[in-house]
């Protein structure tokens, strides 16, 4: 609040908003200003630019640098920890469940297992698809375009609609075939039928509750994502204790369905909230759209440059994943059992590292939306390196936690000589992984730049191509033929995450450098929004 009545102290003394924010001298000749008044339609498809705005000097420009470097740096650690604790909340709720199972059969496990690993694939493409699309409608909304949003936001409505009937479909129709593939155990396989119409029925509202919450997120209302995330953690337990007396495991898909009703009902009000009252202009909860020629037209071009691109980045990495766990597999016990502690202690950093990025991704198309493209890239670097830090302090406890402690989560006992060895493999693993995580931290938060910059093609067809053609064939000889096992999957993963990582960076500086040459062109240049022509990024 401090620093929101900061800026807004400037901006009333006459300070133009990207200066104030941290750009040049011509990111704020070419900052947003909020009609007050009404729009032709023509008028609403570009930013209005303030005429006559003062211009600070070079010098004061220059000393207000660590200000805004730290009022930047407050922002993405709150949207952060916001994040996180969100995350954390739905986490816990899911490892309670687990804890309330523990007494079942075996074969109900083992379906519910399968269960919440179908559900998850299922919903973490669909989002993606729509949260990259996202991307638009967050940047026409700040830039003030109201024609382009309302085309944006018809356009992110139609894919969320399609993405929930889309996968809806393929859950109901793939889940059965998929365990008899698997070859589950009757009574495993049994707990997936019948949860195959909830878990479907899930996918419409988890879509609708995160793209909701990452529109939170642009407008920097972090503390209502740890409301949204308590509330669905509640509704999800409150509604598998009622069930599971009647339902046993099989509750589980209807307590989902449940939660991301009860945070997708509340991410909408407290969004709605979050924008009411101030000057007339776009919100992002406003339920007006455009479904005319255009707005069909703007879908299809989303959807083939931002919304598939997204989802093949996503299927991308869920396979690199779980082709570790199938290699592991192949070879000893031992190996899954390392796997596996591993996994205990990598999945949680690697899924909130994503969503930060994500959420700060949203915030970064803020700024680009506002002019302010320096802005947006200093944001998501900011958070990356949180990730860092967060990585970097769960490796150092995994590496001086006692084997027993490591193995407490899935050992009652560990005394033997060979489970000791698994922990210790889990442990080097574990590290490993925590590295490749680092590097595909890096990745993406270029990657989400580039979706800022609306291109996510490119850097998602350098991912699929480093998995596929460096870290697939790698990690299997570095996996049997030379012995490595475990940690010569990851090994070969962590390969793939740092070519498709150098890739992404040069895609990067090649769209910077472009947008620099075209605001030397001339500043009102669409690809120069943002920059000065004298600048370097």
């Amino acid at each position: 609040r401090v620093l929101r009545s900061t800026f807004g102290a400037a901006q009333h003394a006459g300070a133009p908003l990207a200066l104030v924010r941290g750009g040049s001298v011509a990111e704020a000749g070419m900052a947003t200003r909020r009609p007050a008044t009404a729009r032709t339609e023509e008028e609403e498809r570009q930013p209005l630019r303030p005429a006559g705005s003062p211009v600070a000097s070079a010098p004061e420009a220059e000393s207000s640098a660590p200000v805004v470097a730290a009022a930047d740096l407050y922002r993405v650690w709150k949207l952060a920890a916001g994040e996180t604790v969100a995350a954390l909340g739905v986490g816990v709720g899911d490892l309670l469940v687990l804890v309330l199972t523990r007494a079942a059969l075996p074969d109900d496990l083992a379906g519910l297992a399968f269960v919440m690993m179908f559900e998850e694939w299922a919903i973490m493409t669909a989002c993606a698809l729509v949260n990259g699309m996202a991307v638009a409608l967050i940047e026409a909304v700040s830039g003030g375009k109201a024609a382009e949003a309302r085309r944006s936001r018809f356009a992110v409505l139609v894919a969320a609609l399609a993405a929930s009937v889309v996968t809806a479909g393929m859950l109901l129709a793939g889940q059965g075939p998929a365990v008899a593939w698997l070859g589950l155990a009757p009574g495993a396989r049994a707990v997936v039928e019948r949860s195959a119409v909830a878990v479907s029925l899930t996918v419409a509202p988890s879509i609708m509750a995160r793209l909701l919450e990452v529109l939170l997120g642009a407008i920097d209302e972090a503390e209502q994502l740890v409301v949204v995330g308590v509330l669905e953690m509640v509704a999800k337990l409150a509604v598998f204790a009622a069930l599971q007396p009647t339902l046993g495991v099989g509750a589980y898909a209807w307590a989902s369905i449940a939660s991301a009703l009860v945070a997708s009902i509340a991410a909408a009000a407290l969004l709605a909230r979050a924008e009411a009252g101030g000057e007339p202009r776009p919100r992002l909860s406003d339920v007006g759209v455009d479904a005319g020629g255009k707005a069909w037209a703007l879908t299809l071009s989303l959807f083939l440059s931002l919304g598939l691109p997204s989802m093949v980045s996503v299927c991308v990495d869920l396979f690199s994943h779980y082709f570790v766990v199938i290699v592991a597999g192949s070879i000893s016990v031992a190996e899954v059992v390392a796997l596996r502690i591993a996994e205990g202690c990598v999945w949680p950093v690697l899924t909130t590292s994503s969503a930060v990025l994500e959420s700060v991704a949203a915030m970064a198309a803020t700024r680009v939306g506002e002019g302010d493209v320096a802005g947006g890239l200093r944001s998501l670097r900011l958070a990356w390196g949180l990730v860092v830090l967060a990585t970097a302090a769960v490796a150092s406890v995994v590496l001086v936690l006692p084997a027993e402690l490591l193995a407490l989560p899935f050992y009652d006992e560990c005394g033997t000589a060979a489970c000791h060895k698994s922990v210790e493999l889990g442990r080097w693993v574990t590290i490993i992984a925590l590295v490749v995580n680092v590097l595909d931290s890096a990745r993406g938060a270029d990657m989400l730049m580039l979706r800022c910059l609306l291109d996510s093609a490119a850097p998602a067809a350098v991912h699929a191509v480093s998995v596929a053609a460096v870290g697939v064939p790698l990690g299997l000889a570095l996996a049997i033929p030379a012995g490595w096992g475990s940690i010569g999957t990851v090994l070969g993963r962590g390969v793939a995450m740092a070519v498709a990582a150098v890739g992404t960076r040069w895609l990067l500086n090649r769209a910077l450098r472009s947008a620099l040459e075209a605001a030397k062109d001339g500043p009102d240049s669409p690809a120069a929004i943002g920059f000065d022509g004298d600048s370097t990024v």
